[in-house]
């Protein structure tokens, strides 16, 4: 991984107070590189929110942003696909028991995307893209309960950003991750529109619950500081 030091964005209008984004994290798929974390206790498997500011270094490319498993027919992940589409999976050998994935593609390797994938329970599951609600594709289902359909999130299994278990490297630059564990929240708590309409970052002032963690990369003293 790659530490940069460009400052991604900032918020100078309607009320942003100047919030900059100093560092973000490269991810080269040739190196196998990706952060890891295993709780220690189980959260909340049902409601929860992931937030990052991404950019895709190359496309057409499965690239895993955030994923837990226990093995490759029982995981659940947020990834882009090789056709270039956000998708979220929570699959077991038996089918889907939560999938989606946007209409929209995600195809400009120049371009910083925030992405906030946020799911409340069996209600409901959103991705917003730039502050924009995503539509999906037919075929989707949401189904998360306690009848053993819940998320690997949020459990005491490892957790990896950067790729799924052993495969999905990412290829991508990864900047402010917010990750909530017990809130299913919307983009305009990491995000503003700017006097221009510009996209721009917000410092996120909620909590995190159990298992929740805010990663700025600040702290560049050593690989497990980072």
């Amino acid at each position: 991984s790659l530490l940069s030091n460009n400052t991604l964005a900032g918020s100078s209008g309607q009320g942003g107070g100047g919030y900059e984004i100093e560092r973000s994290l490269r991810f080269n798929s040739a190196d196998s590189a990706y952060l890891n974390r295993t709780p220690s206790s189980a959260g909340n498997k049902l409601v929860w929110t992931w937030s990052a500011w991404v950019k895709r270094n190359t496309i057409g490319e499965n690239q895993s942003l955030f994923g837990s498993a226990v093995s490759n027919t029982d995981d659940s992940m947020i990834f882009f696909t090789n056709d270039d589409y956000l998708r979220v999976w929570n699959y077991r050998s038996s089918g889907y028991k939560s999938h989606r994935i946007t209409n929209a593609k995600f195809r400009d390797p120049s371009a910083w995307y925030h992405i906030v994938v946020s799911c409340n329970g069996s209600t409901s599951l959103e991705m917003y893209v730039n502050g924009v609600q995503q539509t999906f594709q037919t075929g989707g289902v949401l189904n998360v309960g306690p009848d053993g359909t819940d998320w690997h999130f949020n459990t005491t299994r490892e957790h990896n950003i950067g790729r799924q278990i052993s495969y999905y490297y990412a290829n991508v630059q990864l900047a402010d991750i917010n990750w909530i564990d017990g809130q299913a929240l919307a983009a305009t708590d990491f995000g503003e529109y700017d006097d221009n309409n510009v996209w721009q970052p917000i410092k996120y002032a909620g909590t995190y619950g159990t298992n929740g963690f805010h990663l700025d990369f600040s702290d560049t003293s050593s690989d497990a500081a980072l």
